[in-house]
């Protein structure tokens, strides 16, 4: 799910581009995006695993920005979910 999301990589490429221009105020700010995506994935998956059929689960969560990228954490993680059903 994680590797298919086309967002995901648009993030992923978008984040090390400006880390390599420097036009990051952390380098270390696109690993740590990359990995909370990849580990937000393992929890959307065992959420759906444990949630009964028909039930509900809620996310709470905020869109963020990098060195002017606009991170659509929202709509990652929504696509996830559908992903695994």
């Amino acid at each position: 799910i994680y590797s298919r999301s086309a967002a995901m990589s648009e993030v992923n490429f978008a984040l090390s581009e400006l880390n390599m221009l420097e036009k990051l105020n952390n380098s270390n700010i696109a690993r740590m995006v990359k990995n909370y995506f990849l580990e937000m994935c393992f929890v959307i998956y065992e959420l759906a695993r444990v949630t009964k059929s028909g039930g509900y689960c809620v996310v709470v969560n905020d869109n963020v920005r990098y060195g002017g990228e606009e991170i659509p954490v929202d709509l990652i993680l929504s696509e996830f979910a559908e992903g695994f059903g």
